[in-house]
């Protein structure tokens, strides 16, 4: 174990610390609620025990920042390289796409998804499909985050729901300033892709 586990590890035990004392007020207090002070003791360790809950919230809250999951629906990413697709944000593909009259390619994913991974390795990691892909397109990724978060963000719902994905993988070719788009549900192997996306082997 590396010395940033071990601190991490250590770290979220602070919060907690604060429940021993309240912790131990409560059951003194019920042991002596019949005595002078006893209620007294009963009342600090409820209101520490709160407390402490407070707290914690704040405290995670700085560990686990809300944009741990927009860090989790970037996370997928081809390797480094000019001939690697380089996965943009929604928000930033839409910019991207008016600024440069591409197209976008929406690829709705998921982290547990097997097909979604088949993808990725047999097209989309594959240099020069990478590159026909990104000529033609602004790659966007909209990873899906129920099961990681329990919800996704407000911007990966919208377009969830707005292209009506029900499974995973799905890509969306979106043409920019018009309302028509394509899809392609599931995932059958690379030719099939690539003949969806009109850049086939020459």
């Amino acid at each position: 174990m590396g010395k940033w586990h071990f601190l991490v590890g250590f770290a979220s035990l602070i919060p907690f610390i604060g429940l021993i004392p309240a912790c131990a007020s409560i059951l003194w207090g019920i042991m002596k609620i019949e005595k002078t002070g006893g209620k007294s003791l009963l009342v600090l360790g409820i209101l520490g025990f709160c407390g402490t809950g407070v707290l914690t919230g704040l405290y995670y809250d700085k560990i686990f920042p809300s944009n741990y999951t927009s860090s989790l629906v970037a996370s997928k990413s081809s390797p480094e390289g000019s001939d690697k697709i380089v996965w943009l944000q929604p928000s930033d593909g839409l910019k991207e796409s008016q600024r440069s009259r591409k197209p976008i390619l929406y690829d709705f994913t998921a982290h547990w998804c097997g097909f979604c991974k088949l993808m990725d390795k047999n097209v989309f990691d594959i240099p020069g499909d990478a590159t026909k892909i990104t000529g033609q397109y602004v790659p966007v990724v909209v990873m899906d985050a129920r099961k990681e978060e329990g919800r996704n963000p407000q911007e990966i719902a919208d377009l969830q729901a707005k292209y009506q994905i029900r499974g995973f993988p799905t890509l969306v070719i979106q043409y920019p300033d018009k309302g028509e788009s394509r899809q392609l549900v599931g995932y059958r192997g690379e030719p099939d892709v690539m003949a969806f996306l009109g850049v086939g082997k020459p």
